[in-house]
């Protein structure tokens, strides 16, 4: 049986193209190659440091030349507690579901406004951006590639030189195990030597505690009352009865390579991405092409691989199909990998914006993470899109910031500052750190 092979096609460093948030031309740098094929675990090797992928191009931001600092955001699916703000979505999606609540008419055309904890679903900020090389990848027929006999297990890359002839070599465990980061500095953010403030909040109710503690009460109990009182992402899912008004269903489809399910619905799944990109971003109908929509969102270099101990459906490219009463309203675009649920990029019908699908979908994503984690204990985290540190995430998600150029993590609570200026402690244990010491370029 042949061995499944890496095949990457390396470009130049610090490579300049036009930033996808704040727009400047040429201001945005990265580390950037053209992946002809990855295995799955060769890719999680990836973006556990810090690289993530545009249809078949991978890049990594570099963090202290680049105008918009973005950083690979992973939660732990198993310890996510979904905030207030979130339920509320969950159970307004439940309450659609059995007709209690009507779709509003201008709902494709009203702004959605920013609150503690939520991100405006109509903005660009904090989505994935469309990445494209400024060259044309090499063609290579990847069945021609041979295993190097030297290591089987190398990734093979393709470089070309500055003549602009091929160079074949590979790479193997190219990155360090560690990294020195730069020591904090004053106004420079979280010192990550240091744990985070407590929210005001806890510090109450860590207060009370202790003096009902020093009256002689038992807290344990308390305390695991409220634990089990505490309701989670599914419990909230659950709660529908089999009867309801509008029936939702989530469909997982393999698009690379493409399964007849995917092939069958393409089309419609393409025209909801038009109606997303057009309402909601301002695209041109040109942009939002069914060729550059497949380049961007259905072709992926992940080859399809299968486990014994790996999900039902196999690792690799996927979407999820958000199905009311038997159309598309929205998709995920995810990969699945050995130890993650990495989300692409997620769209949706606009006519149904007061749904905050955004959100709703993050958090069905990782219920769908916990999900696999029962048939695969090493699947356990969940993955956002990478996120400037002056953006909030997609759905205000909290979780952990991959900084440095190994596998360092810092905390963060998902919501970040407009403005880049000096903030106080309490807030700057919601950031992560924007000035980082990064090296060469690493795999």
């Amino acid at each position: 049986m042949k061995k499944s092979l890496s095949i990457v096609e390396y470009y130049a460093e610090h490579e300049r193209y036009k930033c996808g948030y704040c727009k400047k031309p040429d201001k945005s740098y990265s580390h950037g190659m053209w992946a002809h094929s990855l295995t799955v675990s060769d890719y999680q090797d990836l973006i556990d440091r810090g690289w993530r992928r545009s249809g078949k191009y991978c890049y990594k931001p570099t963090l202290n030349v680049t105008c918009c600092p973005s950083y690979t955001i992973r939660c732990r699916a198993l310890e996510y507690k979904a905030s207030k703000s979130q339920k509320k979505i969950l159970k307004r999606v439940n309450k659609f579901l059995l007709g209690e609540t009507q779709q509003c008419e201008n709902d494709g055309d009203r702004k959605m406004t920013m609150s503690s904890g939520q991100v405006s679903d109509n903005s660009e900020e904090g989505n994935e951006q469309f990445v494209e090389p400024k060259r044309d990848p090499q063609n290579i027929n990847i069945q021609d590639v041979a295993v190097s006999q030297e290591d089987p297990s190398s990734i093979s890359i393709v470089k070309r030189d500055v003549k602009g002839t091929s160079l074949n070599r590979s790479i193997y465990n190219a990155v360090p195990a560690s990294s020195n980061v730069a020591p904090p500095q004053k106004d420079m953010g979280m010192d990550i030597t240091k744990a985070p403030c407590k929210k005001a909040k806890l510090l109450r109710h860590e207060k009370r505690l202790q003096k009902l503690k020093e009256k002689g009460v038992d807290i344990s109990v308390l305390i695991n009352t409220n634990k089990n009182n505490e309701k989670q992402i599914e419990d909230i899912i659950n709660e529908l009865p089999e009867i309801v008004k509008h029936k939702l269903e989530i469909k997982l489809v393999r698009t690379t390579p493409p399964s007849p399910e995917w092939l069958a619905t393409s089309k419609e799944t393409h025209e909801v991405y038009v109606k997303y990109q057009t309402r909601i971003h301002g695209d041109t109908l040109a942009k939002c092409s069914e060729p550059k929509f497949k380049e961007f969102l259905v072709q992926s270099p992940l080859l399809e691989e299968h486990s014994e101990v790996g999900p039902a459906s196999g690792y690799g490219s996927f979407h999820q199909q958000y199905w009311l009463d038997g159309k598309i309203i929205a998709v995920g675009v995810i990969d699945i990998l050995p130890k993650c649920v990495s989300s692409v990029y997620f769209f949706y019908d606009p006519d149904y914006m007061h749904l905050t699908l955004g959100t709703y979908g993050a958090l069905r994503e990782i219920a769908f993470t916990r999900q696999l984690h029962s048939l695969c204990p090493d699947l356990k985290y969940y993955y956002l899109a990478h996120c400037p540190l002056t953006y909030g995430s997609r759905s205000g998600t909290r979780g952990e910031a991959f900084v440095g150029r190994s596998t360092e993590l810092s905390g963060f609570s998902g919501q970040y500052p407009r403005e880049n200026k000096p903030v106080s402690r309490r807030k700057a244990s919601a950031r992560a750190p924007r000035h980082l010491t990064v090296g060469a370029c690493v795999l």
